[in-house]
């Protein structure tokens, strides 16, 4: 990303605004940990990896590829391995 345009304005409310979301998927993902138990912790979880999934595809299409491989595959391999825990 060059630096004239992270020095811009809309694009630190719009890398601030990222950082947000990604932090409160996280952080919703651990307490989803702490909070529920048994099958209600693993769909849980399967929800919010989906969402990371569905974001992740989004992101490689309007921004660059590269985001699918960085958050999406990720998040693929832990839902394939949660929904062998669901069935």
């Amino acid at each position: 990303m060059p630096l004239e345009f992270v020095r811009q304005v809309p694009a630190q409310k719009a890398l601030a605004n990222q950082g947000i979301y990604n932090g409160m998927v996280g952080v919703s993902l651990l307490i989803s940990q702490w909070v529920l138990s048994g099958r209600s912790q693993l769909l849980t979880t399967a929800i919010f990896l989906i969402f990371i999934v569905v974001v992740a595809l989004f992101g490689s299409l309007t921004v660059k590829k590269e985001i699918f491989w960085l958050q999406g595959m990720p998040s693929l391999v832990a839902l394939l391995v949660l929904l062998t825990l669901l069935i």
